[in-house]
Formats: C-alpha cells, sequence, structure tokens
C-alpha cells in the first residue's frame, strides 16, 4: 500500500511534468523518493524529467536503481539508453538498447534505436566505454633503508711523455683550448657533388571541359522502338508523381514530429511505439485516429506493464476533449471499459489527481448506459 505522503507528492510531479515545469516536477519526484524509496516509479519519472534537462547523468543514475529495483523494467533499461547515449558512452547505451530488445522481442522502435546508433558508430562516432575506477593499492610497510657503499669519483690525469720521432707526416697543431679527450674524426670530407637537376616532365594536357550530353535515360527495345527520357522527365519520374501510399511507420523520432500526421496510419507494435507517437500528435482527434488502430481487446497486450500515471492521464484527457465532438460514444465506452484490464491497474488509479478524476466522472456520464457500468465505475474509482 503506497503512502498518501509519497502518493500526493507523486501526483504534484505528474502536474508539473505535464505543465512543462519539470525543476518543480524533480523536486516533487525528490520528496516521493525520500518519503517511499521502494517504489520503483518515482525514480523512473524523474529520470524522464532529467532527460527533458538534458541532465543525463542525473537520470543514468536513476534508471540503474530502477534497474536494481526492477529489472525486468524495460522503460528503465530504455532510458538510461538514452541518457547514456547523451554522455557519448556509445557502447554502454547500446548494450541497454539490445537489453530492451531481449525483454520485448518485437518491440520495432528499439530496432530502429539500434540501427541509427550503429550507422553514427560506422559514421564516425567512435563507441567508448567507461574505465573502471583505480582502485589504489594498499600502502606496503617500507623496509628500513640499508646503507650503500658509496661509490667514489676519483680524478685521472694523463701525462704524455715525450713521443719517439716518426716517419709518418706531422699531424695538424691542436688548439690548446680544446678538450684532449673529445673524440676527432679523421675521415676526410669531400664536398658533395651536387646531382644534375632532372627535367621537369611534361604535363599531359586537360581536355576541355563539355557540357554534358547525357539525356537522361530511356528504354531501349530489340525491334528499334526506343523511348529517350529527357533530363527533366527523368527527374520527373524519380520525384513522383506525389500519389505514392504513405509510409506505414511503427515509431517517430522526436526530431521528426512534422511527420506526425503519418502516425495515425501505422499499428504500434509495443508501449513504446505507442508512447512515441502519441506525444507527436497534438490534437484530440488526431489522437483518437491513432489510437482506433488498436483494438481494445489489444490494450492489455500493447501496454503490459510499461503504462505510467502520465500517459494515462494523457488519455483522460483526450477523452474528454472528444466529448465535445460528435464520435461514437459506444466506440469511446469500448476503450474505456478495456483500459482497466491493464497490469498494475488499481495502483495507476490511485495516481489520479482530483481534476483527472473529476474528468473520468464527465467521461462516464456521458457514456451510453449499460449492464456492467456498475463494476467498470468501480474498476475507475468512481462509486
Amino acid at each position: 500500500m503506497l503512502r498518501p505522503r509519497s502518493h500526493d507528492l507523486f501526483c504534484k510531479g505528474n502536474d508539473a511534468f505535464g505543465a512543462g515545469d519539470f525543476p518543480a516536477a524533480i523536486g516533487h519526484y525528490t520528496s516521493a523518493v525520500l518519503a517511499d524509496p521502494s517504489n520503483p516509479i518515482y525514480p523512473l519519472n524523474r529520470a524522464a524529467a532529467y532527460l527533458k534537462l538534458g541532465k543525463h547523468q542525473d537520470a543514468e543514475r536513476d534508471c540503474s536503481t530502477v534497474i536494481r529495483l526492477d529489472p525486468k523494467n524495460p522503460k528503465a533499461w530504455y532510458r538510461r539508453a538514452q541518457a547514456r547515449q547523451g554522455l557519448d558512452v556509445w557502447d554502454d547505451a547500446l548494450a541497454d538498447y539490445r537489453q530492451v530488445l531481449s525483454l520485448e522481442p518485437n518491440n520495432a522502435g528499439v530496432k530502429v534505436d539500434i540501427e541509427r546508433m550503429l550507422f553514427m558508430i560506422k559514421n564516425g562516432k567512435k563507441p567508448t566505454r567507461r574505465k573502471p575506477e583505480e582502485v589504489l593499492a594498499s600502502p606496503v610497510p617500507s623496509e628500513p633503508p640499508v646503507d650503500k657503499p658509496r661509490r667514489r669519483r676519483v680524478p685521472i690525469a694523463i701525462v704524455d711523455h715525450d713521443p719517439a720521432p716518426s716517419t709518418s707526416s706531422p699531424k695538424p697543431d691542436v688548439p690548446t683550448s680544446v678538450d684532449l679527450l673529445a673524440p676527432v674524426s679523421t675521415r676526410k670530407l669531400t664536398t658533395p657533388v651536387p646531382a644534375a637537376p632532372t627535367p621537369p616532365k611534361p604535363q599531359a594536357r586537360a581536355a576541355p571541359s563539355l557540357p554534358a550530353t547525357r539525356s537522361g535515360g530511356g528504354i531501349f527495345r530489340r525491334d528499334g522502338n526506343h523511348q529517350v527520357f529527357g533530363a527533366k522527365d527523368e527527374q520527373k519520374a524519380d520525384t513522383g508523381s506525389g500519389d505514392a501510399p504513405p509510409l506505414n511507420v511503427d515509431i517517430l523520432p522526436k526530431e521528426f514530429a512534422e511527420l506526425s500526421v503519418k502516425a495515425t496510419q501505422s499499428v504500434p507494435t509495443s508501449m513504446y511505439a505507442f508512447d512515441r507517437n502519441w506525444m507527436a500528435l497534438k490534437t484530440p482527434q488526431a489522437r483518437w485516429t491513432y489510437l482506433q488502430q488498436i483494438s481494445p481487446e489489444s490494450l492489455p497486450s500493447v501496454f503490459k506493464t510499461s503504462l505510467d500515471a502520465s500517459l494515462l492521464a494523457s488519455i483522460i484527457q483526450t477523452f474528454h476533449g472528444l466529448l465535445a465532438t460528435d464520435i461514437d460514444r459506444s466506440t469511446l465506452k469500448g476503450y474505456v471499459a478495456h483500459l482497466p484490464k491493464v497490469s498494475r491497474w488499481p495502483t495507476l488509479i490511485l495516481f489520479l489527481s482530483p481534476e483527472e478524476q473529476k474528468m473520468v466522472k464527465e467521461i462516464w456520464g456521458a457514456l451510453p448506459a449499460g449492464a456492467d457500468d456498475t463494476q467498470l465505475r468501480k474498476a475507475w474509482g468512481l462509486r
């Protein structure tokens, strides 16, 4: 059972996070962690706020805490991979991405992240692994100094006796200021003969640049009925007429938020794909169109254990915004009825703020009545 104080602090952190006030959200999440250190949801959401502010080292520390408390939490591994990617620790981030893929083998979004990282490593980003901290060796007790025999330097005096007369050619006079012990070369030096200059090789004349005469391609047949395209026609053929079918993407990168319309034409296969595309869409109508790609019965298999309180609050706000439109209320009730079948649902309901609970009550008031309404309303925390 969650402590009431940590629950209230966590709700305040979710409200600040949803409003974009990430420093305030970090403060509330920190208070919740101090009130209940055994709950992995608190540091996991604080890591998300740290990532928003670019504090990758703090986010990595919180994700490591969550992994210690819940080793099979794929979102903790994924966020730590993002933090390590921001810290340029590429091979450790790649290992975390692969750990997520081992927990969710059908996660197409993580496969895209792994391919993107391998591409960046191959094109100049070298993988770096953190070096383990050096452990200082325990000091060895020093032995008492031993008196070693000292070497003495004895000066050597060189005395030249009168040499016997020699018939060889006389040696050149050596100045008295030159050290007699310095090595002297007796090899005769000859003036080097400069090599004959090599005549420069004639340079080949550059061919004059001619304008390109390539027509752009064509279709060549054996019977001689050829069809040649001009450069403009080829360019037009490459670009297409604009009637190509839309891309069926499973996940949208953050930097391509302008392509969010195409997210409504894809079927998410994992929680990460749903979360990324859901946040890229900005209007309740677009999010409703995207949600309808999933059947209500498939919500538990898509969300599994990764649905958090912030995403649930966003779904509730979307449902509440759809009440002002002319959507089919019975279809909306199907999604409202199957959401309580998601794992950890009783715990997620405890994180709803009073304003979100009021939205839930208004949503149920606008839905058509049914036989199982009493049990479903109780699952949503309504009496």
